[in-house]
């Protein structure tokens, strides 16, 4: 698989996340690699986080570090200790657990193994536990016990994506480092990057809008583009009309003449649902209501732009609150999982109301008194 068997080796490989990376090469850049002794990386899935905790692992546990112009450390590679990373098979002295294997139990022998010195040329003990927010509440209070105390051999990385699973004080106990979704642009550089190594020559010959579109409906997840990339090349589509076809994705232009559709209430609007997900529209057409406003002032500066056009035209639009109190709706009603039924019962309500007729009742006439 793409995302896993190209995953980026080194800080410099990794995309976005800027302030993150220049806080990790900045412990990088001597022999001592001082990272904070508990680290909880913080993202929704896809963004980086379990990418950097093998990277920050391989790093300090090198057995040749490799200084590089930028002036801090890259693992080598090649050594037992990085390969050992790369294949995902770990040595003695880099720990990779899951939160599905981490019952209670399994959380109090950490603690005889973090307070253990390197026993198989390791700098440190890194103990790298994925998907933290999943440990049970009964591991969740061990783990409170067991990163309150300071170790000098031993870093603790919890890769989560969510902090308040934990409580404030299991929190303070550590560094927080937030991996925000990646934008359009940036799983696009990934994107490049990964063909460069695949496709060196250019031979897959892929329109650059399909790439774009891939990136715009990974919702700021590197490895979820990475995931359609693989599928567009196993299936050998390159265009945007196929890619369109065959995963149902919507492009800009599609999506804003959709919601434009709904708008106004066209039936055509049912035609074009029929040709993507209807999550994948819910999230489209959110973003697209969400940013209208934004999409007005910023195209003050350039009224020709289409955006602008169709924004002005949209929030101008009779229907508009009813549309945004519609979506408020769908999110209340389906909580934590999109459901299809709940947005074609809202999407149909919508489509369907008409203006209530207000009967308007004439004053009574008042008789006049008789002397």
């Amino acid at each position: 698989m793409l995302a896993t068997d190209t995953r980026p080796r080194k800080f410099s490989d990794v995309v976005g996340h800027e302030k993150n990376m220049k806080s990790f090469t900045k412990k990088a850049s001597t022999l001592e690699f001082d990272f904070p002794d508990v680290m909880f990386l913080t993202g929704n899935t896809g963004s980086g986080k379990t990418t950097s905790a093998f990277i920050i692992a391989s790093t300090i546990n090198c057995k040749d570090p490799v200084m590089n112009e930028q002036g801090y450390y890259d693992p080598c590679g090649t050594c037992p200790s990085c390969q050992s990373v790369i294949k995902e098979t770990f040595n003695k002295d880099i720990h990779f657990f899951r939160s599905s294997e981490m019952d209670k139990d399994a959380m109090v022998e950490l603690d005889e193994l973090a307070a253990s010195t390197p026993m198989w040329g390791g700098r440190k003990q890194v103990i790298i536990i994925d998907e933290a927010q999943n440990l049970t509440k009964g591991s969740k209070g061990v783990a409170l016990n067991l990163l309150e105390h300071k170790r000098k051999n031993c870093i603790f990385i919890l890769c989560t994506m969510d902090a308040s699973a934990f409580d404030k004080a299991t929190i303070s106990r550590g560094q927080v480092y937030d991996f925000k979704p990646l934008s359009s642009s940036e799983i696009i550089e990934a994107i490049a990057k990964q063909l460069d190594i695949i496709d060196p020559d250019e031979k897959l010959p892929f329109e650059p809008d399909a790439l774009a579109l891939l990136a715009q409906n990974s919702y700021g997840s590197a490895r979820q583009a990475l995931a359609y990339l693989e599928r567009c090349i196993d299936s050998e589509l390159y265009t945007v009309v196929d890619v369109e076809k065959e995963l149902s994705f919507l492009s800009d232009a599609k999506a804003y003449k959709m919601v434009d559709k709904l708008l106004n209430k066209r039936a055509d609007f049912f035609t074009d649902l029929a040709t993507v997900k209807n999550v994948a529209f819910y999230n489209y057409a959110w973003a697209v209501l969400s940013n209208i406003k934004k999409e007005l002032i910023v195209g003050e500066l350039d009224q020709d732009n289409w955006k602008y056009k169709s924004s002005k035209k949209m929030i101008n639009n009779p229907n508009f609150e009813a549309l945004c109190k519609t979506f408020i709706d769908i999110n209340r009603d389906c909580e934590y999982y999109f459901k299809d039924y709940i947005f074609d019962y809202h999407i149909g309500n919508f489509m369907y109301n008409k203006a209530p007729i207000v009967e308007v009742r004439k004053p009574a006439t008042r008789m006049p008194r008789s002397n």
